[in-house]
């Protein structure tokens, strides 16, 4: 324990076929970027299973985080909580041109006031299979996501996932694609939003193309504007198919599919 920068376990650069298995991992620190498992650039073929792991700080604190150029790593049957006083905290982070990983079986839990995410995933970071993880986000204030995908990351594959965000004012959303991340699939999800304020989005794609959205049970609830599933801002050849759509709230407009 210290006040910023604790890793519970770090594999240096250019780490190939480690295991990191059946380990119970806790960090804390009195202020930041506090991380439970962290593999650091260039490494390949990791493994990162049966874990429990634990952060604790002020902000950006991460339960496992995948830096630069880490491919083919399998992040497996992990249970996952992290949490901070204030913001950014998250389960699962790949920043960057991290390709080929599988992140299936987690349990995953954040949270914090805002920009509490459970996967977050950016940076040309491609061909990510997210399979079958319970995802639960929460915050005190502002928004947050159960899995973001932003900043010209492609190809990545959502599904059999359960999603739960919850949150009090801001936007609150299941899946967010931005920024020109483009060609994913997200199907056969079950996502429920919560929220008593703000904006509630089941999924989201703005300036991102050729996603295909289909099958998904996605139910949005709150106070204000609720949507099942928005395309907007560029977000062409985007397929939309067999989703079913709950939207309620006690106020605003409440919208199943808004292109």
């Amino acid at each position: 324990r210290g006040t910023s920068d604790n890793h519970g376990i770090m594999l240096n650069s250019n780490n190939y076929f480690s295991v990191i298995e059946y380990n119970n991992v806790t960090t804390n620190g009195t202020t930041t970027t506090n991380l439970g498992v962290y593999v650091v650039s260039n490494g390949a073929g990791n493994n990162i299973t049966n874990n429990i792991v634990n952060t604790t700080g002020t902000s950006g604190n991460t339960g496992i985080r995948l830096w630069i150029n880490v491919n083919l790593t399998v992040v497996d049957n992990n249970n996952i909580s992290t949490g901070g006083t204030t913001y950014s905290n998250l389960g699962i982070y790949l920043p960057g041109s991290a390709t080929s990983n599988n992140i299936t079986n987690n349990i995953i839990n954040t949270s914090g006031t805002s920009g509490n995410n459970g996967l977050q995933i950016e940076g040309s970071s491609n061909d990510t299979l997210i399979l079958n993880n319970s995802i639960k986000t929460g915050s005190t204030s502002s928004s947050n996501e159960g899995i973001l995908i932003q900043s010209k990351t492609f190809r990545t594959n959502i599904t059999h996932n359960r999603i739960a965000s919850n949150g009090v004012g801001g936007s609150v959303h299941g899946v967010r694609f931005l920024n020109n991340a483009d060609n994913n699939v997200v199907e056969y999800n079950n996502i429920t939003i919560n929220a008593t304020a703000g904006s509630n989005f089941g999924i989201v794609s703005t300036t991102s193309t050729g996603n295909n959205i289909t099958n998904n049970v996605i139910a949005t609830n709150g106070t204000s504007s609720n949507e099942g599933i928005r395309v907007q801002t560029d977000s062409n050849n985007t397929l939309v198919n067999n989703n079913d759509i709950t939207t309620t709230g006690s106020a605003g407009s409440n919208i199943g599919i808004n292109l």
